[in-house]
């Protein structure tokens, strides 16, 4: 029993220190951002809130040269955790020059398009809450799409896709996010020219299969592997980093 929980909190040591990079940088804030992108009769309309966002232009060689987007998800994003994956921000960017915008996702962290308190107001009042309008995926990737447009006439990018100095636009994202990745390309055809989606569950959003699958689903992946699987991947990425454990796999 001992042996198994050793096992186990070894693994979820090795997942968190292995699978979770992050290139922390100074936080941004785009300041002209829409409340509501959908409906022109909303209370909302024209108005406008902060959302927060990070770069990294180490790479990047100038107009003609790819933007990644990285989508951010259901969780703030602070200046300590910054960039998603470095494999994009450190490798592919170097390798095509590219420039790395990665938005936080509206109501999440900073990017807060209305205040707790006039949520808290329009409850009281018996008004619908804000969020049953604004708090959606559809929301999100138009922010999305607004900081791309903004971002790419920043940095000089023609909109002419046969031109030189044309910016393509790729986007990424994982799980809820990637889901968000995979509709920015159906929805922006004409702004997102790849799109790159990791474990989406894109069924589970389009509510085409039940709550649960996702999860039973992910559950029978992890369950597949065989003890000696199990057992090797640990050895070769956690003993050396847990060498006084080593005795639990011997």
């Amino acid at each position: 029993m001992k042996g198994s929980l050793g096992l186990s909190l070894l693994l979820c040591a090795s997942l968190q220190r292995y699978s979770i990079a992050l290139t922390p940088a100074p936080a941004e804030y785009f300041k002209d951002q829409l409340v509501t992108h959908l409906d022109p009769s909303s209370p909302y309309a024209r108005k406008r809130f902060t959302q927060r966002y990070y770069t990294s232009s180490t790479h990047f060689q100038g107009p003609g040269s790819p933007i990644f987007v990285v989508l951010g998800g259901e969780s703030g994003i602070e200046p300590s955790t910054g960039l998603f994956y470095p494999f994009i921000t450190d490798t592919l960017a170097e390798n095509f020059g590219a420039f790395v915008l990665e938005p936080e996702h509206r109501f999440y962290g900073a990017s807060q398009p209305v205040t707790a308190e006039a949520i808290d107001q329009a409850r009281k009042s018996g008004k619908q809450d804000p969020r049953v309008e604004l708090l959606t995926s559809e929301q999100a990737l138009h922010d999305m799409a607004r900081l791309v447009r903004v971002m790419r006439i920043r940095l000089g990018c023609s909109l002419d896709r046969f031109s030189t100095r044309y910016c393509p636009i790729i986007t990424v994202g994982g799980s809820y996010p990637g889901f968000l990745s995979a509709m920015s390309r159906i929805l922006f055809p004409f702004l997102v020219d790849m799109s790159y989606a990791a474990s989406a569950p894109m069924k589970f959003y389009a509510q085409l299969t039940d709550d649960a699958a996702y999860y039973d689903r992910t559950c029978q992946q992890q369950q597949q592997p065989s003890e000696w699987k199990i057992s090797t991947h640990i050895k070769r990425l956690v003993l050396p980093s847990f060498s006084p454990h080593a005795r639990l796999f011997r």
